[in-house]
This record gives C-alpha cells, sequence and structure tokens, in this order.
C-alpha cells in the first residue's frame, strides 16, 4: 500500500448509521479541499480558520514550507499539505475561498493552506475511523457521508 492510500479495518468503508439522538454522541467534521481532493478533519482538532495572508520566507526550508505568518501576535508555519501528504496534487492559486487551517497543539502553531473550508458534518462518533487500526500515514481511514466518500486526515501526523 502506497503512503498516500488509506486503508481501515478490512478495508471496509464507514456509514452512516440511523441510532436514536439520545444513544449516540457525536464529532463534527470540517470538509476541506486540499488541491482537488475534499477530505475531513476533526473540528477539535482545528484551532482556527483564517484568510490567507502574506507569507514571509525561511531561508533554507524544506518544499513543503510555504513560509510563516503572524496569526494573532503569535508565528503560525504555513505547510502545504499535497507535498508533506504525498497526495500528487498540485497547489492551486489563491482565490476567495483560500483559508489557512490552524491545527491545534499545545506548543507549536502550524496551519495547512487549502484551497477551501466547504463544509461541516456532525457524524456519530462511533463512525469516525479509529486511530488504532491506521497509526502510519497521514490519514486516519475514510468515511461515506452523504453518499460521497472522504479520507480523514490523520493531524497529529503534521506534527511528526
Amino acid at each position: 500500500m502506497q503512503e498516500n492510500e488509506i486503508s481501515n479495518k478490512d478495508d471496509e468503508t464507514l456509514e452512516k448509521s440511523y441510532l436514536s439522538e439520545e444513544d449516540a454522541s457525536y464529532i463534527e467534521m470540517m470538509c476541506l479541499r486540499i488541491g482537488d481532493k475534499d477530505m475531513l478533519i476533526p473540528v477539535s482538532e482545528v484551532e482556527e480558520v483564517v484568510r490567507v495572508q502574506a507569507l514571509t520566507p525561511v531561508p533554507m526550508a524544506p518544499d513543503h514550507l510555504l513560509g510563516v505568518c503572524n496569526v494573532h501576535g503569535q508565528v503560525a508555519c504555513v505547510i502545504d499539505p499535497c507535498i508533506v501528504m504525498h497526495l500528487g496534487c498540485k497547489t492551486t492559486k489563491d482565490t476567495a475561498e483560500t483559508r489557512f487551517v490552524i491545527l491545534r497543539h499545545p506548543s507549536m502553531n502550524l496551519a495547512i493552506k487549502v484551497s477551501a473550508v466547504s463544509a461541516l458534518f456532525r457524524v456519530q462518533e462511533h463512525l469516525v475511523p479509529n486511530l488504532e487500526m491506521n497509526k502510519k500515514g497521514f490519514f486516519r481511514g475514510k468515511m461515506k457521508l452523504e453518499d460521497k466518500s472522504y479520507q480523514v486526515i490523520h493531524t497529529e501526523a503534521l506534527f511528526a
């Protein structure tokens, strides 16, 4: 399996189930467009979504580090997820929808540049791919929501 492929136990796609609201706990998932791909990230792992701003280049930085910027007085490193996650997509030009998604971390300010933040989904917690099933790589697994399949980003892997 290549690094950018994802799997979940027995490669099964998780689908919505219909438990009553009282029986289920929910997680909010944010849909991000990265290059030409739609992916999900748990909202609990996002600190903030901000408009694109000018980046200061970092001399001799790796290709995936686009630069640094000031977000509320804090320096944030902005990375290109297409390169870091080996997605094989090209970074798109900035548009009115392009955003920096600041990831939640106790000691580091890291942002990923995304083409758009397109939707929020409320998903039953038991349907979110278990991190223990796929500790390697940048994805927790895949989910099917509203008849569309999404990869779920493993944000901790982006900090490694």
